[in-house]
Parts: structure tokens; sequence; C-alpha cells
């Protein structure tokens, strides 16, 4: 028989520690917003950035200047993001597991979220 693979949800709980001492160190900073990492939909694992104070969408200009923002910051990971890809379907067998990038307003509403699916 063969054994079961481990799902993303079982793979992120024997990582949580480390996480945690990701978010903690990110989270001790004043930096106006908080970091929280999660899964979701059993096959993404989700950096969710939520801001201490509300952006507004509404304004065209300041919605651009949050998405190149938000890009840049995706494009610089991107090295970093494949290579957590690579380990999660080595030690899950899981292929097509996402890395997505969200940020949102402190009521929760989405600015941005883009997936990384090399």
């Amino acid at each position: 028989m063969g054994c079961k693979k481990a799902s993303l949800d079982d793979w992120y709980a024997t990582q949580a520690d480390q996480f945690q001492e990701m978010t903690d160190a990110v989270n001790s900073q004043d930096l106006g917003y908080t970091l929280d990492i999660v899964t979701a939909d059993s096959d993404a694992l989700v950096f969710q950035y939520t801001l201490s104070k509300a952006y507004d969408m509404s304004d065209d200009a300041d919605a651009d200047a949050l998405t190149q923002l938000y890009d840049a910051i995706f494009d610089s990971y991107a090295s970093t993001f494949s290579s957590l890809r690579a380990q999660i379907a080595d030690e899950t067998g899981i292929n097509g597991i996402a890395i997505r990038l969200t940020a949102l307003n402190p009521d929760g509403t989405v600015l941005y979220s883009r997936d990384f699916t090399e």
C-alpha cells in the first residue's frame, strides 16, 4: 500500500513554529501593517499583510501606486517563493501549490492579491 502524502495544511502545521517566528519578527516592528501566514483553498500558502490604516482604493492614482508597490515586493521575492514551492512539493508530493501575497484594509477588504505559481 502507498503511504498517504501530507496535505498543505499538514505541512504547514509542521512548519508553524518557523512561520510564527517570522511573523513575530515582522509584527514586532512598527511597519504600518501586520503579517499573517495562513493556508487557503488547500492549495495556497498566503502571506497576508493587514494595513493598520485604511487605504482608499477609489482614487485610481492611489490604487495604481499600491498595486505597483506590491507588484515590486512580489517580484523581489520570486526566487524565495520558487524555493518555497519546491520545498512544499518535495515534502508533500503536491505540485501546483500557489504562494499568495495579499494586502488587506483593517476591515478585511482585499486591496491586492497575486499568486505565484511559476
